[in-house]
Parts: structure tokens; sequence; C-alpha cells
């Protein structure tokens, strides 16, 4: 589908935008509810000028019973391929259709794709298991509305970037098929406190703190399950096959090292994948 593009990967997120962890993290779905309100409301109006100089097509649609924003670029022409975005946020803040609508739209207009932007469940009201079956659910919905599975491409950034490889394993294992390729930007793709880049560059990202992503995981998914590959793709069987993938990664980020072991699983595979 040709949206695996260094350029058009860099350029549909700023990660300059992304969070300094705050000191204390909620313990009840109140607290993380207001923390979410806190983080969308920081974002959601400052892309607007952008995203009308861009003039895209906005609709907010179901598909399978899950809320989506299926943004169509200006001039866009129909060419059966779908790209579908799966957001960050640390899978606990943010919203397709708010804060993140700017990088679905950005994606659309850099590639000239149709964009389906994912508006799943936020943790912890919703756990992995239901959220990677709203995202399984979005496919399959759009493949009953013609759209075949190998003209589907998945694109996610952070937390998103994990669940969009988690995805693609689950509808592998549902014999859903694959997609046409997976490109993911600075994915968190364990969500264990194994990796060794999550202490040994602490001093040096810019967003995420270990405490974040302890308290983010286990909003996510109770800490015995870390290791479920529909939780931390990382951990998955790739000797069954698994689609094209990108994965771009900064040298100081924490979540390097898990990045590093996902090129290596699917490298050793013999699945196309590049680690830029």
């Amino acid at each position: 589908m040709g949206v695996c593009g260094n350029e058009g990967v860099s350029a549909a997120v700023d990660r300059s935008r992304e969070i300094h962890a705050p000191v204390s993290y909620p313990t009840d779905f109140e607290g993380w509810d207001k923390f979410a309100q806190i983080m969308e409301l920081q974002w959601a109006a400052k892309d607007e000028p952008y995203i009308k100089s861009v003039e895209p097509t906005i609709k907010h649609v179901k598909f399978g019973g899950v809320p989506c924003v299926d943004i169509r670029p200006k001039n866009w022409t129909d060419n059966g391929k779908v790209l579908i975005y799966f957001h960050g946020g640390a899978f606990v803040f943010y919203r397709a259709g708010g804060s993140m609508l700017s990088r679905g739209v950005t994606a659309a207009d850099q590639w000239g794709l149709r964009v389906v932007s994912v508006d799943y469940t936020l943790a912890p009201r919703a756990k992995y298991n239901q959220i990677t079956d709203e995202c399984v659910a979005v496919i399959k919905a759009l493949m009953q509305q013609g759209t075949m599975v190998e003209n589907i491409a998945i694109y996610g950034d952070s937390a998103g970037g994990g669940l969009g490889a988690a995805v693609v394993l689950k509808i592998r294992d549902q014999g859903v098929g694959l997609p046409a390729a997976l490109a993911v930007l600075s994915p968190w793709l364990d969500l264990t406190q194994d990796p060794d880049t999550v202490t040994s560059l602490q001093n040096q990202e810019t967003s995420y703190t270990q405490k974040h992503q302890i308290a983010a995981a286990a909003a996510y998914v109770d800490p015995k399950d870390h290791k479920d590959p529909y939780a931390s793709a990382v951990y998955g069987d790739f000797s069954k096959g698994y689609c094209p993938t990108i994965i771009q990664v900064g040298l100081k980020e924490i979540l390097l090292s898990g990045c590093v072991r996902f090129y290596q699983k699917l490298d050793e595979a013999k699945i196309p994948v590049k680690l830029d």
C-alpha cells in the first residue's frame, strides 16, 4: 500500500506534544476519567487550523459497533485501500475524534488514503482483551462492507503502535487474514519492566517515565498477563506468519529495546521488516 515511507511516518507524529508524567496517578475509574479529560482538553483545539487547511472530509461513524473517525483527504479517489490508525496515549488518554484527530488527518493527507481512526475504549474502563476485540471488530466490519484484508494497512504510534502489532496477531489467529502492512512509530511493545532501556535510558527519555509506564500498563492489563502476546506483541509467535512491518523509534527512548526485540523476532521468522 506504500504507507511505510520514512518521511510519511515521521511527519504524522510530533513527539513534542507528548506529556511529561504527573507526580501521581489515579487509583479508580473516576480518577482515570478525570486524567483523560485533562489530557484531552490540553490538545483538542490546538490542531483545528491545520485540519481546516488540508480540507479533509471527516465523518464520525461506527464500525462493528465501535466509534471511529472516517477521514478522506481532499480530492480523494477511492482505490479500495484503507489505513486503520490506532492512536497513542498509554491506553489511558486521548481520543481519535478529538486530540488525535490531526494525526489521522495528517496520515490521510500525506499518503492520499482513506483513514479510519479507531476510538477504542480507554483503560481502565476496558482491559486489553476488550480493546483488541474492538479493533478486530472494526477490521471485520470494513471487510463485510467490501474492503479486502490485503487492502488494509495498520498504523499506530506509542501505545497505538503496540495495539496495532497485537491486533495483527489476533486477526491472524482468528483466521481473518493478514493486512498489507504495519507501520509503528515509537511503539510500546512490551508492557513488562524487562526491557533494559526502560531503566538505562530513563534519564534520556523526554516524555515518559518508568513510573508512568507501570501505572498505565497496570490500568490496561493485570501485571500477571503482561506477557500475553495480545497485550505485549513482542512475545508473539511469528513463525505462523505476519505482515510486512516498519518500526521507527528514537535511540534515546525507553521503548527502544522492545522495538529492537520485535524487529529481531520478525527478522528471525523471515517476515519483511525494517527498523528505522
